[in-house]
């Protein structure tokens, strides 16, 4: 909240242009080109922006558009948006090609015409347009007992929207507001801190990751063990494909997509070539034949493929767990190559070991690929043996994050009881884990804060020292194998 009263000045000069766009004050093309963009100074949208076909269409029939805006803004009523949203539709409809399809609802623009109406009438309605991202916080303020709504789910997007705002600005006015703040950033304040909560809710590493998965394609999250790697990655996940990061508590609709557009896969010494990519396994028909099968991610592409030759805005999320305990090179053979984010696509076609018996009609009969709508996200730990073993053609094809102890410490405890000592009690011990005089290691053998979860299973008297001798002790011991036996004693002796 405290960032947010920093609003920048270009947001309120693009909400005045926005407002005399509608007016009819001013006719600039450029304004308009910005309004219905997907991303200007107000606010962005990343899952389904209008198409530039779409785009076109509604400069089109602006003037219509701007009738029933000019309604909106003077009476802010759920029907003036209806009707605007409506009219949206039915222009577009016509102009549904292959670039643009509707065959279900996440075809649909919702959140693209909503951010219209946000945008300009911010503090009416929130920056928050898609109503998977508004559900999303409304889950995360009733879990925390900050909000409750009752008709909640019977409510449209956008009195959703205006529910939020004008709860946030009955509840937090007197914190948000000093002062000290422009008058002309009161406004933007209330309408951007509920997409501030969502983030804070969300924890701050998800968006950040997001953003790098969607920026480099492959992705490996670093770190110490317990720091909710794998956990983190599902959430980045989910919230790709669906928009909602909260993916144990998704709707059906939603459930359903990331159902089929996500896959999860843990690597290990035995796993190879025929379980990731293709391989001949026996034939079910014939008892004494083998057949060519396709692997797990080779079958995750084909179906990414022919889901993103009908609808390109369709993502798909692969992630594999503890990537660095299997042998990479032996896994993933010739697929260094069109794995590489510069070669997704048809234009990184290779042959794989068995090209000569993939069937005629196959997406992949002429060389495999990796499509554009996939993404891989990675987990491993910096200290685990293997890591060394990795080879450097792979990690140059994966951007790297490390996840620190500290970073994801209060996201994975605030639920627990006594989370601050227990926070505390996390920082102390792996203060002394790097300190010169006590452990001397690295932050990568810090304890992450899972560890520390798991107190909540415990029903001795002393829980913090049956978590230690129970969960803890047996890492650190680990981390000194190999010293001398009495220095392993004397350092367990000062990090207990």
């Amino acid at each position: 909240c405290d960032a947010i009263k920093n609003t920048n000045e270009e947001m309120h000069q693009e909400y005045e242009d926005f407002k005399r766009l509608v007016d009819d004050t001013i006719q600039d093309p450029e304004v308009l080109e910005r309004f219905l963009a997907a991303t200007n100074r107000i606010a962005s949208i990343r899952n389904r922006p209008f198409y530039k076909t779409e785009i076109d269409c509604l400069k089109k029939h602006w003037a219509e558009l701007k009738e029933r805006l000019k309604n909106l803004v003077g009476q802010h009523e759920d029907a003036d948006y209806q009707a605007f949203k409506k009219s949206v539709l039915a222009f577009l409809k016509p102009n549904e090609t292959n670039n643009s399809p509707s065959k279900d609802s996440n075809s649909t623009p919702h959140a693209a015409i909503l951010r219209l109406a946000a945008s300009v009438l911010p503090g009416y309605l929130t920056s928050i347009a898609a109503e998977g991202n508004m559900n999303e916080l409304m889950r995360y303020l009733k879990n925390n007992n900050l909000l409750e709504d009752n008709n909640w789910n019977d409510k449209t997007d956008f009195a959703k929207s205006h529910f939020l705002s004008d709860t946030i600005k009955t509840k937090y006015h007197d914190y948000l507001v000093t002062k000290n703040s422009p008058t002309q950033n009161i406004i933007r304040q209330f309408y951007c801190v509920p997409w501030s909560l969502l983030e804070f809710f969300r924890g701050e590493d998800v968006r950040e990751i997001e953003f790098l998965v969607r920026d480099h394609k492959n992705l490996i999250l670093t770190g110490a063990p317990g720091t909710g790697k794998t956990y983190l990655a599902k959430k980045v996940a989910s919230l790709i494909i669906t928009g909602d990061s909260d993916f144990e508590n998704l709707n059906d609709s939603d459930r359903k997509k990331f159902d089929e557009h996500y896959k999860f896969v843990q690597f290990h010494p035995s796993y190879d070539y025929s379980d990731f990519v293709e391989g001949l396994r026996p034939d079910e028909k014939n008892s004494q034949g083998f057949i060519r099968k396709n692997g797990v991610f080779k079958a995750f592409c084909d179906n990414a493929y022919k889901s993103y030759k009908e609808r390109k805005e369709d993502k798909y999320v692969f992630i594999i767990d503890e990537i660095n305990r299997g042998e990479i090179s032996k896994i993933f053979g010739e697929l260094f190559f069109s794995i590489d984010p510069d070669y997704r696509g048809e234009k990184g076609r290779v042959d794989t070991q068995y090209q000569n018996l993939v069937p005629k009609g196959d997406i992949f009969e002429n060389g495999f690929f990796v499509p554009e709508n996939v993404y891989v996200i990675g987990t491993m730990n910096d200290i685990d043996r293997s890591v060394e073993s990795m080879d450097f053609a792979f990690r140059r094809r994966f951007a790297f994050h490390e996840i620190t102890a500290d970073s994801t410490a209060k996201q994975i405890l605030r639920n627990v009881d006594d989370s601050d000592t227990l926070c505390k009690k996390m920082k102390n011990l792996n203060q002394a884990i790097t300190d010169a005089n006590i452990g001397a290691l690295s932050e990568a053998y810090q304890i992450g804060a899972s560890y520390f979860k798991k107190i909540e299973s415990i029903t001795d008297k002393d829980k913090y020292g049956s978590l230690f001798d129970t969960f803890i002790k047996g890492v650190l011991y680990e981390y000194f194998r190999g010293l001398p036996e009495e220095d392993v004693k004397k350092k367990m002796k000062k990090l207990e």
